[in-house]
């Protein structure tokens, strides 16, 4: 396929996937692998508990020593490390989480006893063998598996992690990321505006959106229009950089250097226009291991490219899993333009989603009350109310 010939939206995504290499393990500490994907089986390295333990604040007993009063013995607390052999006639008091006396098998709660200067008497005397008790093992088992390879590290995951006495887990790293903003009328905002001149609001964005696949604190460049600077900002990137974005100067004006500067660096461009609105000037390459994604300037081309195309990408690099789509009732009728791919800012609840107003590539307000995007098909005129459309979820 040629590379400035237009795609639909489904071979530039076959594109993406075919073009992106996955990135290689490392071992990292688990409190600092929140999002990233576990890179090998993990399996447990002791029994889970680790020894007969008591779930509740009460008396260990003999199970056949119930019905009898009973003397107490003396005391187990959580972190008891010396080994104690219950006497039989006797119970001992026992907090949650201590270990059981040697020859003990069963925990009467601390209600369901009465004391008196000679001991205890239970008054539930139908309390079974083993009640309250936490077996060794019956959580985990030594070599049992825990956590399969590519699961997610959420903060359970981690602290079950934790309780197994693991500090580091080989895992999927994050990426380097390196935001370019093209464009003589940026400015930055907190500045001023000057005459012609707009606030750059697409980085904020990005840099929003990407942190949880960043490594390191994002890089920033702001570019001139100009197609020798351009030039010189990537060839330094792609030696830095896995992920480089570049916003603005994807087009085909006389302003829009983006493909002719990837070009000139030796990235090997595989689509630069695509059948969809908003969006149509979209740019992916790369060179080696390394992606560029040229998105264009509009604000709401770069959210919808971005969640469409780049964190898919991102996902795939990661071994993290795809966010679904779902399907859902069209609560108003819609027209479009034949042979494009719409995506939508929408609405969705209990099933059904509405498509917002304020759809054009510059406005973003729409995206402030939007959850997600509705996606219509590029060969349909429109849609009615009640048809069913593919729903993509927004990250909250």
């Amino acid at each position: 396929m040629e590379s400035n010939e237009l795609v639909s939206v489904a071979q530039a995504r076959a594109l993406i996937a075919a073009s992106v290499s996955r990135v290689e393990p490392t071992v990292k500490e688990v409190s600092n692998s929140a999002g990233l994907a576990i890179a090998e089986h993990i399996f447990s390295p002791l029994d889970i508990p680790a020894f007969d333990q008591s779930s509740m604040d009460g008396y260990a007993i003999y199970a056949e020593d119930i019905k009898g009063p009973l003397l107490v013995q003396g005391v187990m607390a959580a972190g008891h490390a010396q080994q104690e052999t219950l006497q039989r006639n006797h119970a001992m008091r026992i907090f949650t989480g201590a270990p059981l006396p040697a020859g003990s098998d069963t925990i009467v709660m601390q209600e369901k006893v009465i004391v008196d200067s000679s001991g205890i008497q239970i008054t539930d005397p139908d309390i079974e063998k083993g009640t309250h008790v936490r077996k060794s093992g019956s959580e985990l088992k030594k070599d049992e598996l825990v956590i399969k390879k590519e699961t997610v590290i959420t903060a359970p995951v981690a602290g079950l992690l934790a309780s197994l006495g693991i500090l580091s887990v080989p895992v999927y790293p994050r990426l380097s990321v390196c935001i370019m903003a093209t464009g003589n009328e940026l400015q930055v905002p907190g500045q001023p505006l000057q005459a012609g001149q707009v606030y750059e609001s697409n980085i904020v964005f990005l840099q929003a959106a990407l942190s949880p696949f960043s490594e390191n604190p994002i890089s920033v460049f702001y570019v001139e229009d100009n197609l020798e600077i351009i030039e010189r900002m990537l060839s330094l990137n792609i030696n830095n950089y896995e992920l480089i974005i570049i916003t603005g100067g994807v087009s085909v004006g006389d302003y829009d250097f983006v493909r002719e500067a990837a070009d000139r660096t030796g990235v090997h461009c595989k689509f630069h226009r695509v059948k969809q609105k908003p969006g149509k000037p979209l740019y992916f390459g790369t060179k080696e291991n390394k992606i560029v994604f040229g998105l264009p300037g509009n604000p709401a081309s770069v959210v919808s490219c971005f969640y469409e195309y780049v964190l898919p990408a991102i996902r795939f690099m990661l071994h993290l899993p795809q966010e679904e789509l779902l399907t859902a009732v069209l609560k108003n009728d819609f027209k479009k333009v034949k042979g494009l791919t719409q995506f939508l800012k929408a609405y969705f609840k209990d099933g059904e989603v509405e498509i917002l107003e304020a759809q054009e590539s510059y406005r973003l307000r729409s995206f402030a009350s939007a959850n997600c995007l509705v996606a219509l098909d590029e060969n349909r005129l429109s849609y009615d109310k009640g048809e069913m459309v593919t729903v993509r979820l927004l990250p909250k």
